[in-house]
C-alpha cells in the first residue's frame, strides 16, 4: 500500500470508528445513521447513500470486511425507508441516484455481491431525477440516466442525457468556469465550479465527453492560492464539501504536484473538523453551526467527503490535459493575480449575499493568508437558521456607511465600481475606487494577522488611521476586526509591502 492509500484507509477507519456511536442497529440486515449534531436520520439528504458507498467501496478495496457489511446494512436501510424520505420536498434524488450507481459500477468491475447489484438496480430504474435547476447536479444526473439507457436502451434516456449536456455547457464561460444557476450572472462560487468539473472528469474517464473540461481543470488549478486553499470564494465559503471532489479531479492528472499541494492542506484540518462535527474546515464546535447554511448537516458532508476520497483511491484512469490555453476574456468575473502576493476580485453574483461584489476574496502570499472569504450566509435563500449578521456584514475589506435608526444603527456595504492590482517591486497594490466621493464612511478591514496590517490611504494619499474594535468567528478562524472613524473619499488604496 502507497503512502497515500495508507493515508485513505486511515480517514475511512477514522470516520468509521467515530460514527460507530451513531449507528443504531435496525435489523441484522439495516444499520440507521444518525447525524451527530442534529441527532436524528437526515434521510432526504443524501448522507447514507454516500456514507453506505463509501464503507462498501472502501471496505473492499483495503480489506476491511466489517467496513464493507456495515455499508451494506447502511445502504439497505436507505432502500427500506426511501419512500418515506422522498415525501421530503429536499430529497436529494440526483445525489443518492448517483452514489448508489457508482456503489453498482464498482461492484460490478469486482464482481462482488451480485444480488446487491440487482437490488440497486431495480430501485434505481424506478427513480426520477431530481427537478432542482443547479448545475452541478446535472452531470450526476447524466450518469444515472446512461446506466438507465444500458439497462433498457430505451433512447428517452439519450434525449434526456442530451438535454443535460446542453445546459451543463450553456453554463461554461468563455474563461472556463462554470455557473451554478442559469441564467448567467445568477450565482458562481469555487465550490460547485470544482464539484461540477470533478464530475465531468469522472465522466469523462468514462468516455461521456461534456464541456471544455480543459478549460476547466486549468481554472480549477488556478484558484489554488498560495497555501493550497481552493475553496475561499462564494455559498460554498470554506467547507468539506468540495474537498474530496477536489482531490478526485487532481488525482486524475498526470503531473501530482498540485494534488499533492492540495492534500496536504486539507488533511490534518480534515481530521479536526470530523472530529468536532463541524462541516466548515475551522476548528470550532460543529454544534455551534458557525458558519452554516440551512441545508448543512454534518453527517451528510462527512459522508460526501469520505465517498469522494475513496473513489479518489480505486480511480486508475488520468486526464491528459492540454497546454494552458490562453485565457484572455474573464467573462466569469473571476481575477487572479499571481505576483508577490496571489489575490483573488470577484465581480459578484446577485442572487446570495456571499457571492456579491465587487469583493477581495483571497490575499495570500508564501503559504500566509491575510484574508480569504468574503461574507456568507444571511437572511435569504437557505441562509434564515444560523447567520450572525455582525460577523457577515464585516467579514469583506472595504467602506460601510452606517445610518441611525430607532434604538440603534443600521450599516450597508458600499461596493467598489472597480478593483484593480498593480506591483511596484515589491510593493503591491490594490485600488478599490468608488462611482463616487462616499461621505462620512468607515474603512472594514477583517484582518487574520494582528502584527501585519497593511497601510491604507485615501483617495489623496492620506493614511487612513485603523484601529483594532473587536475580534469575530469567520470561516477560516478568529479574525482581527480593524475599522477607521468616519472618512470621506472616493478610493482606497491598500498597500501590501515586503514586510508582510
Amino acid at each position: 500500500m502507497t503512502n497515500m492509500q495508507s493515508k485513505y484507509c486511515e480517514l475511512l477507519n477514522y470516520i468509521y470508528k467515530h460514527y460507530i456511536p451513531f449507528l443504531k442497529e435496525e435489523s441484522p440486515e439495516a444499520i440507521q445513521l444518525f447525524d451527530p449534531v442534529d441527532k436524528k436520520i437526515i434521510g432526504f439528504h443524501y448522507g447514507e447513500t454516500h456514507m453506505g458507498g463509501a464503507f462498501v467501496i472502501g471496505g473492499i478495496h483495503f480489506n476491511k470486511p466489517e467496513i464493507t457489511k456495515c455499508g451494506i446494512r447502511i445502504l439497505n436501510s436507505f432502500l427500506f425507508h426511501a419512500d418515506k424520505f422522498q415525501r421530503e420536498i429536499a430529497y436529494h434524488w440526483d445525489f443518492n441516484n448517483f452514489a448508489l450507481c457508482v456503489v453498482y459500477e464498482y461492484l460490478k468491475h469486482e464482481k462482488k455481491f451480485p444480488e446487491f447489484q440487482n437490488k440497486i438496480k431495480e430501485f434505481i430504474l424506478t427513480q426520477k431525477d431530481s427537478p432542482n435547476r443547479t448545475i452541478n447536479w446535472l452531470p450526476m444526473r447524466l450518469y444515472v440516466n446512461n446506466w438507465k439507457y444500458k439497462w433498457t436502451k430505451n433512447n428517452k434516456y439519450l434525449k434526456i442525457i442530451k438535454k443535460i449536456k446542453k445546459n451543463i455547457e450553456k453554463a461554461q464561460y468563455q474563461d472556463g468556469f462554470f455557473e451554478d444557476l442559469l441564467p448567467k450572472g445568477t450565482s458562481f462560487n469555487f465550490q460547485y465550479h470544482i464539484f461540477t468539473t470533478a464530475l465531468l472528469g469522472f465522466l469523462k474517464i468514462r468516455d461521456i465527453e461534456v464541456g471544455r473540461i480543459n478549460e476547466a481543470i486549468h481554472q480549477s488549478i488556478n484558484i489554488m492560492d498560495s497555501q493550497g486553499d481552493i475553496n475561499y470564494l462564494g455559498r460554498g465559503n470554506n467547507q468539506i464539501f468540495a474537498w474530496g471532489p477536489a482531490l478526485y479531479l487532481y488525482s486524475l492528472l498526470e503531473d501530482s504536484t498540485i494534488y499533492q499541494k492540495g492534500f496536504d492542506y486539507i488533511y490534518d484540518k480534515s481530521l479536526h473538523m470530523i472530529e468536532n462535527d463541524n462541516i466548515i474546515v475551522n476548528m470550532f464546535d460543529g454544534n455551534e453551526k458557525v458558519w452554516w447554511w440551512d441545508y448543512h448537516y454534518c453527517s451528510v458532508y462527512t459522508a460526501h467527503f469520505i465517498f469522494w476520497l475513496i473513489l479518489t483511491s480505486v480511480e486508475n484512469q488520468k486526464i491528459y490535459l492540454e497546454k494552458t490555453p490562453n485565457i484572455s476574456v474573464k467573462d466569469s468575473g473571476v481575477h487572479i493575480y499571481k505576483g508577490n502576493y496571489y489575490i483573488v476580485v470577484f465581480d459578484g453574483r446577485k442572487h446570495y449575499l456571499a457571492e456579491s461584489g465587487k469583493s477581495i476574496a483571497n490575499i495570500s502570499r508564501n503559504r500566509m493568508s491575510y484574508f480569504k472569504g468574503a461574507f456568507g450566509p444571511y437572511y435569504k435563500e437557505y441562509g434564515h437558521k444560523y447567520s450572525f449578521p455582525f460577523a457577515i456584514l464585516h467579514n469583506h475589506i472595504g467602506l460601510l456607511k452606517y445610518y441611525p435608526m430607532l434604538n440603534g444603527l443600521s450599516h450597508r456595504i458600499i461596493y467598489p465600481k472597480t478593483i484593480s492590482v498593480s506591483e511596484n517591486y515589491i510593493v503591491t497594490y490594490i485600488i478599490l475606487s468608488y462611482e463616487r466621493i462616499v461621505n462620512n464612511a468607515i474603512l472594514n478591514l477583517p484582518w487574520f494577522s494582528k502584527k501585519q496590517v497593511p497601510i491604507v490611504k485615501d483617495d489623496i494619499g492620506n493614511s487612513i488611521a485603523l484601529y483594532l474594535v473587536t475580534m469575530f468567528k469567520g470561516p477560516y478562524g478568529w479574525l482581527y476586526l480593524y475599522q477607521s472613524r468616519k472618512i470621506t473619499t472616493g478610493k482606497i488604496e491598500i498597500v501590501l509591502g515586503a514586510g508582510q
